[in-house]
């Protein structure tokens, strides 16, 4: 059930993502293949030493979308008819005039999902980060829940559903859809930093107020 809501979350921002890269390009015309490529170079070389790691997830999220689901061959097949043609094809006339009206969206979509698994990449990295806080904060909210207890001190409901509320389905979420969505570069690290830090104080909060006696 996880595993299903991860993998719709991540459609879901895949779409998204796609939609507002389409949508930027469109407003401020500007070159589709010079503008993505220029966030996807900028955001590898943010992975600091891990660009194989990253640009093979990128490759991946690429197959998956365009390779896999036979879009790529549409997209790169011949837009002529052949030699010797006495009347041109429907279907290739169709895919003709698809394509010379979507191009430019087709590939800023096709960048954007290579830029997509970028991101996935660097946000895979930055997870490690998050794990390592995450696992401090919580022995030293388990230390408090304990010292809280041997004192008489008391517990509060309230307390632990705000912080876990805030701290994994609010906060993380937000990150990752800001992350993924906005069409400008930006140095990760003002996002996840602060996520991490703030999801680690959550997660110190919710495991020090947690039931008095189990």
């Amino acid at each position: 059930m996880l595993a299903w809501r991860l993998v719709m979350a991540m459609l879901v921002l895949w779409f998204v993502s796609v939609a507002i890269q389409i949508g930027w390009v469109r407003w401020h015309h500007l070159n589709p293949a010079q503008h993505m490529e220029s966030l996807i170079g900028y955001y590898v070389d943010q992975s600091k030493g891990e660009n194989a790691y990253v640009e093979l997830i990128a490759d991946k999220a690429y197959w998956l979308v365009f390779e896999a689901t036979s879009a790529q061959s549409l997209m790169t097949a011949p837009t002529t008819a052949p030699k010797g043609a006495v009347a041109p094809n429907v279907g290739l006339a169709t895919r003709r005039g698809f394509w010379a009206a979507f191009r430019p969206d087709l590939l800023v979509a096709g960048y954007a999902t290579v830029l997509f698994g970028v991101k996935l990449g660097l946000v895979s990295i930055a997870g490690c980060l998050f794990f390592l806080l995450m696992v401090a904060a919580g022995v030293d909210g388990m230390v408090q829940r304990f010292v809280r207890r041997a004192c008489g001190g008391y517990e509060s409901s309230a307390l632990y559903h705000r912080a876990k509320l805030y701290g994994w389905r609010l906060l993380p979420p937000l990150a990752a859809g800001l992350f993924f969505c906005i069409p400008l570069s930006f140095d990760p690290a003002w996002i996840f930093l602060p996520t991490a830090i703030c999801s680690a104080l959550m997660l110190r909060v919710q495991v020090t107020f947690y039931k008095k006696y189990l």
